[in-house]
């Protein structure tokens, strides 16, 4: 009797090719378990000449289903196949981008020649003793003859019912590591990221400073409608400086801040026009309403608007 012999699995190389970026065409071989990518020169992997990597941006380590890559940057973000993710299962073909160096993750393999049928020996030891029970009289041996053969059974049953379990385990393993199952789990951990940051926000608006916030997001509401975009923005960022996280203020702070720096620019370009129409009283009124918004003297636009009120007020005096 023959049995067919299973061929050995084909080893297989694993390396990085730069696809785009400074080092592009570039090949790297991942020979180590553990190979390091980064700007820094102790790196496995040295990418100096990309300024967005970090100096120790990404991991990509062997594990039980193959090589994972591990961003070890907090500032910086890496991209598996368009998507930024902290921790992925590396297929063949997926693409990698760190900076402005984009990777592909290839795995190379080599075909071995398959091993020829090995035939099984004889078993004659199995065969003798039966001969034996056969021809003797003495009924004792036929008991440890049995047991031998149950013995044999079992040990043929349970290694069947190894083999043969093991199977769907390996499949099982195989569908995890999916594509899609792997993007489903990035979408489920932002979800339960989202969750929590949403269950921090609620939790947050019962403590008294997002009271005093929230009152002086009313007050900057007010004084941003009635035109005072001045108290307006230091409402807000009152707010802001006590709730930080406080979306509205975030926005209308920005908005008054905006429409405040629009009003410096109109009364500064009326001063301008007044003043080339030889309207030296209306210009001096213009520049000094800019000179009271602005609080800060030492403000590039506050020392503009003086410099021009000097200049009005002398012309106004030479006319007398």
């Amino acid at each position: 009797m023959t049995y067919p012999a299973v061929p050995l699995a084909n080893p297989a190389k694993y390396c990085l090719k730069v696809l785009n970026g400074p080092q592009k065409g570039t090949k790297f071989k991942l020979i180590a378990p553990k190979v390091t990518l980064g700007r820094s020169s102790e790196n496995d992997i040295s990418l100096e000449n990309d300024s967005k990597i970090s100096r120790q941006h990404l991991m990509i380590e062997f594990g039980p289903h193959g090589y994972e890559a591990k961003s070890l940057s907090n500032k910086n973000p890496v991209y598996i196949n368009g998507y930024e993710s902290a921790h992925a299962l590396l297929q063949n073909g997926s693409k990698i981008r760190i900076g402005d160096t984009e990777f592909i993750f290839e795995i190379e393999t080599s075909q071995l020649p398959q091993l020829a049928e090995v035939k099984s020996p004889s078993l004659p030891g199995f065969e003798k003793p039966q001969k034996k029970i056969r021809r003797s009289k003495n009924s004792k041996k036929k008991p440890s003859s049995l047991t031998f053969k149950i013995i044999v059974g079992s040990l043929i049953l349970f290694f069947a019912w190894l083999f043969t379990s093991s199977g769907p385990k390996k499949n099982i393993n195989i569908n995890i590591s999916t594509a899609k199952d792997i993007e489903n789990e990035i979408n489920e951990a932002h979800r339960i990221r989202q969750a929590k940051e949403e269950e921090a926000r609620i939790n947050n608006k019962n403590t008294s400073q997002y009271r005093d916030a929230q009152a002086n997001y009313v007050k900057g509401f007010r004084d941003y409608q009635k035109g005072q975009f001045a108290r307006a923005r230091d409402a807000f960022q009152t707010c802001l400086s006590l709730y930080p996280e406080h979306v509205l203020c975030q926005r209308y702070y920005r908005l008054s801040d905006r429409k405040f720096n629009e009003l410096i620019q109109q009364y500064m370009i009326l001063g301008r026009d007044y003043q080339d129409r030889n309207q030296y009283q209306a210009c001096m009124n213009s520049l000094r309403t800019v000179m009271v918004m602005m609080k800060d003297r030492n403000d590039p636009t506050y020392k503009q608007a003086k410099a021009s009120y000097d200049a009005c007020e002398a012309q106004l005096g030479a006319r007398y």
